[in-house]
């Protein structure tokens, strides 16, 4: 579960206590500062619920490219445990610089946004699957997107998001079969950026 990064002490013990009761739990496997904004921005009231024994991780999430410098700013000082990022096909700004950092400092990576709110799945609605799609097993778009995002190095996890069943069934069988290696990753991203606009 998460806290949001901007608000303030007693706020945030508030939120993540509320957190816990909501989850009827008296303990989660991940505990994220949600959001984060500020460069000086420092995860003391986290690693104090941590410490505590409320969370067996903590770390911190971002889906805005505005904020990727505050979000790098505050991985280099506070070495979180994991990252959940936003990273897609059409968005792949979170691999020049905070993939790697979070390789550096061992932190686990989430990806958020893979389909890029589904604007991805609606460019490609109409056009079949290139033949290298056949390479990874892909049978759908939403397979193809995924599996970029989940062979990208340092990911740990990818989550879709989606209320949909059949939807969920189809984005599993992206975690099954080959991933691209670096030569189709690249091949995957000159497609992309050549398609029409």
């Amino acid at each position: 579960t998460k806290v949001y990064q901007h608000i303030r002490e007693p706020a945030q013990r508030e939120s993540m206590a509320a957190s816990l009761a909501l989850l009827q739990m008296a303990k989660v496997d991940l505990m994220s500062w949600h959001g984060v904004r500020n460069n000086d921005a420092t995860m003391d009231v986290l690693k104090e619920f941590k410490a505590a024994g409320y969370t067996r991780y903590v770390g911190i999430t971002n889906a805005q490219q505005s904020r990727h410098a505050a979000t790098e700013a505050v991985m280099t000082r506070e070495k979180p445990e994991f990252l959940q990022i936003d990273l897609s096909l059409d968005d792949r700004a979170s691999e020049e610089r905070l993939l790697p950092l979070a390789r550096d400092i061992g932190a686990a990576v989430m990806i958020n946004v893979p389909l890029g709110h589904g604007a991805l799945l609606r460019k490609t609605r109409d056009m079949p699957l290139p033949g290298w799609a056949k390479d990874i097993g892909a049978t759908s778009w939403a397979q193809v997107f995924l599996k970029y995002v989940l062979s990208t190095p340092g990911v740990t996890c990818v989550i879709p998001a989606t209320g949909n069943a059949e939807h969920m069934m189809d984005n599993l069988q992206a975690g099954r079969g080959a991933m691209p290696d670096a030569a189709l990753r690249k091949t995957m991203v000159d497609w992309w950026e050549n398609l029409p606009a």
